[in-house]
């Protein structure tokens, strides 16, 4: 959350298994931490079903990731919860297509083990990975597609699915750090990041794009770049302010 209250708007999600360390405490019960995979300080609030900040973690060290858009987990045959996309886990034994993995103090629960790749073994293709999430409802702050996702964590955790290090959070930051500007009047070609004001999308072909919109569709949905112009400016968000493309990023 932006601020230590509750009814303040989610800025964020760290998702499990990433990096968060603890810079202060609220009476209020919230908690001020920084995420280093967004690059984020905000505050969050524990409940008590919810993991309290114990220091050091005690888990072994993740091994896996997971590259399903999510992956459930199980205890005794009974689905407990959920992992999302680019959650890390440390994996145990298999047993009949389900991996035993390291949970919340020192204890596991199964996942199937599709879900599941060896860390360094990352997704060929981001816009693929984009794909995964088509129909997911639009959230701001969201990043797991369960239950929604915004424009900027589509692309982030596309990315961060490829390997790709170093991808900011929000949109306003991707347009400066991400590729390389060209001319958004030439032609264009899958890969290439399309920015509005507080916007990106990503083109899935020289016509055509994918993304996470809250007007008017609320869901990741395919466009065709001609109609998302038009929407946007319909609804005042102006026009495009940017192409970026990543140079020599071979597809597949």
């Amino acid at each position: 959350m932006l601020r230590p209250e509750p009814d303040a708007p989610v800025d964020t999600q760290i998702l499990f298994g990433e990096d968060v360390y603890v810079l202060s405490q609220k009476e209020n019960g919230f908690t001020q931490v920084y995420g280093p995979t967004d690059d984020k300080t905000a505050w969050v609030r524990f409940t008590r079903a919810d993991f309290e900040p114990v220091g050091e973690s005690t888990l072994p060290p993740p091994t896996h990731w997971v590259k399903s858009l999510s992956a459930e987990m199980f205890s005794l045959n009974k689905q407990v919860g959920m992992l999302s996309m680019n959650s890390r886990v440390s994996v145990g034994k298999t047993i009949d297509s389900r991996t035993q993995v390291q949970c919340v103090a020192g204890g596991s629960v199964w996942v199937w083990s599709r879900h599941l790749a060896p860390i360094g073994d990352y997704a060929p293709d981001f816009v693929s990975v984009q794909q995964k999430f088509l129909g997911c409802p639009y959230g701001w702050g969201m990043r797991d597609g369960n239950p929604s996702i915004d424009c900027s964590a589509l692309v982030h955790q596309s990315l961060l699915a490829t390997g790709y290090d170093g991808c900011p959070r929000d949109s306003v930051d991707q347009r400066k750090a991400l590729a390389v500007a060209i001319d958004p009047l030439g032609p264009l070609a899958r890969g290439d990041l399309v920015f509005w004001r507080g916007h990106v999308a990503t083109m899935t072909s020289r016509e055509r794009l994918i993304h996470a919109t809250g007007l008017p569709h609320s869901r990741v949905l395919y466009q065709s770049l001609e109609e998302v112009v038009r929407e946007r400016l319909e609804a005042g968000k102006g026009p495009i302010q940017e192409v970026r493309r990543f140079p020599n990023y071979q597809f597949r």
